[in-house]
């Protein structure tokens, strides 16, 4: 996590009770430390600060999922992975629609080197929705 600070000066109207500033172009997962006072045109109170910490990135979804069958029962299931270098893992959704819909989904987490992983869990001659994210 990085420390950066920034500077933002804001003048406020003091017949307002409530005053907000948006900051934009910051960093996502980043420590802010962030200090407002109060001016006149010729004094300022001393400030105060706080630290502020920016959410991390999502990364976007995987693209072009596939799925090969392996033997009566599983899938290989490969994809591309999105452009992000923050990626723990990658959460692997099924449920079966046919012949008999399964009412929710069977849900995963695969911490993976590579875009692609092998589920035996299906039964044979059935279809599945399949969702990687």
């Amino acid at each position: 996590m990085s420390l950066c600070s920034a500077i933002l000066i804001l003048t406020v109207n003091l017949v307002n009770v409530h005053s907000q500033a948006n900051v934009v172009d910051v960093s996502p997962g980043t420590q802010y430390i962030v200090t407002v006072s109060a001016a006149t045109s010729s004094k300022s109170s001393p400030g105060v600060s706080r630290i502020i910490f920016t959410s991390p990135s999502v990364p976007g979804p995987p693209q072009a999922l596939e799925g090969e069958a392996v033997g009566s029962n599983g899938i290989l299931l490969s994809w591309m992975q999105p452009d992000a270098n923050n990626i723990d893992g990658y959460v692997i959704r099924y449920k079966e629609v046919c012949p008999y819909p399964a009412p929710s989904f069977t849900q995963v987490t695969k911490y993976l080197d590579v875009p692609e992983t092998l589920i035996t869990d299906f039964t044979s001659g059935s279809t599945y929705h399949i969702q990687v994210g």
